[in-house]
């Protein structure tokens, strides 16, 4: 089975998955909203065969099957949200599982059973909730009942204020589902996804989803696609948060939080659990083991030469995904690909406009210098490459080369050019960087060139110089945001000519 297929298969069965808590949700209310129906036919029908002067012992009847209504509405919604939150939790591990499963990475034999504490803290936190619920319409109904005896409202005045105060009940036990059933689907899904990775799935990583309600809070919209490491909190609001209604967030980000816990696939290169590495003893000892360490080691070298029109339909796939995803969002989104095995390992976002950051696990790729790392990426500003991403270069012996993607169909590269070395490519951009900007100020207030144009092209100019010195390759295509002005800049290249001639003469 291809990659290719696999995500499809993965992205289906997902899908069919997500579907799920919405649906045990919605069950388990319809059991409590029945049962609040039924107290309130009961409560109306005792109202209602009451004469129209109470006396004192019909009310303390009428109190009593009050008591008794609810005592059973408790009961029965106690057992209804209990048997919710145990097909909560077994529908959040299975988010994991099953689409791993349709992809065909059947891990769950080999998985041991979630750690139940904190499903059991939710059973019994929902049954003390559900009590409250109960006891808090008890005394808002008898009192009505207990105004009616005493003749300062009808019987029928009463029973339009009972249905009143279980409407509020029901709108109370509403929440108290979606939180607590939502709270056990998340947190079985965050457990199942490390459970996952030690058994091997590596490249499986976490995504915020949004709500889709009519009002949500934007700090939530905001992290809609937020992907990171499994053991990594979302940042929400500037809060780091593992899960959505995570029981360790604050209690005004779980309230009425309806967005959801997706599992991601980076990649999809496994580590097998059950190939355990040979010693040097069983490597002396065995023919056989000798052939399979060889045969693995020509499997691996197979797979490190990567077809250049198959890494070539990788870049464009990446820099298909990297602009979508921009300018649906509105945020810049970061593909990884291993230009030696074409593979993508790693697709990210940060929910932010001008940034988006690694990831420890990427990061700790990036600074294996046998890796050879692309990172592709949007700016939807449209602008060239930033200092911090010509850097990159510069920190993580990994990374191979970086490239942004503009909204307008222009794009910027850069890797290392044949005399990487020879300065320090830091400090060399630093240099660059600042007799760029006083040129640039100059041309400013000679009114030459507008100050937005002047931004627009230091990062242009950057790249020029760093290709002419040779300690780096750059390709670039400007586009029509910046197109024109580029074209007007016909004093570019003499400069930047000038400017790495004279740098690379004097900088360390």
């Amino acid at each position: 089975m291809t990659d290719e297929e696999r995500e499809r298969r993965f992205r289906a069965e997902r899908r069919e998955q997500i579907k799920r808590a919405a649906q045990i949700q919605a069950e388990t209310f319809a059991l409590i909203k029945a049962q609040l129906e039924e107290a309130r036919t009961r409560i109306s029908v005792a109202l209602a065969s009451s004469p129209r002067e109470f006396q004192t012992w019909r009310l303390t009847q009428l109190q009593a099957e009050v008591r008794r209504a609810l005592g059973e509405v408790e009961a029965r919604a106690g057992v209804a949200v209990a048997q919710g939150l145990d097909r909560s939790w077994q529908a959040g591990a299975e988010l994991v599982t099953k689409p791993l499963a349709a992809a065909g990475i059947d891990i769950e034999p080999r998985l041991v059973a979630l750690d139940p504490r904190l499903l059991d803290q939710l059973k019994t936190f929902q049954t003390d909730r559900i009590r409250d619920i109960s006891s808090a319409a008890v005394s808002k109904i008898n009192t009505e009942i207990a105004q009616a005896a005493i003749g300062t409202q009808t019987p029928f005045e009463a029973a339009s204020k009972v249905a009143a105060h279980l409407g509020g009940a029901e709108d109370r036990a509403r929440t108290i589902v979606r939180l607590e059933l939502g709270t056990a689907y998340s947190a079985a899904g965050h457990q199942r996804m490390a459970q996952a990775i030690k058994a091997g799935v590596k490249g499986l990583r976490k995504q915020w989803r949004r709500s889709g309600k009519l009002h949500p809070r934007l700090t939530h919209e905001l992290a809609d696609g937020q992907v990171t490491e499994v053991d990594q909190p979302f940042m929400v609001g500037g809060k780091p948060i593992m899960f959505p209604r995570d029981p360790a967030a604050p209690i005004g980000e779980r309230i009425n939080c309806g967005c959801g816990l997706l599992p991601f696939m980076a990649h999809w290169r496994l580590d097998q659990p059950g190939q355990k590495p040979y010693t040097d003893a069983e490597r002396a000892a065995s023919r056989a083991v000798r052939q399979s360490d060889q045969i693995r080691a020509d499997t691996e070298r197979q797979q490190a030469a990567t077809p250049p029109d198959a890494l070539a339909a990788t870049t464009q796939a990446a820099r298909a995904y990297v602009v979508d995803q921009g300018r649906r969002t509105g945020h810049e989104h970061l593909v990884a690909v291993d230009e030696r095995t074409g593979e993508v390992v790693e697709r990210r976002t940060d929910g932010r406009r001008s940034s988006v950051s690694f990831g420890d696990g990427l990061m700790a790729l990036m600074r294996d210098p046998q890796r050879s790392l692309a990172f592709h990426h949007n700016h939807p500003s449209s602008s060239a490459l930033s200092q911090p991403d010509v850097l990159v270069l510069d920190s993580f012996p990994g990374a191979a080369a970086i490239a942004a993607y503009g909204h307008d169909g222009g794009f910027t590269e850069i890797r290392r050019g044949p005399r990487w070395g020879e300065r320090k490519f830091k400090s060399f951009v630093l240099l660059v960087d600042e007799v760029t900007r006083r040129e640039l100020q100059r041309r400013v207030n000679d009114r030459d060139l507008a100050p937005g144009d002047a931004t627009a092209l230091h990062a242009w100019l950057r790249l020029v110089i760093l290709e002419k010195s040779g300690l780096a390759s750059t390709r670039a295509e400007p586009g029509s945001a910046w197109a024109g002005l580029i074209a007007d800049a016909t004093w570019v290249d003499d400069f930047a000519t000038r400017v790495a001639k004279q740098l690379m003469e004097r900088a360390p």
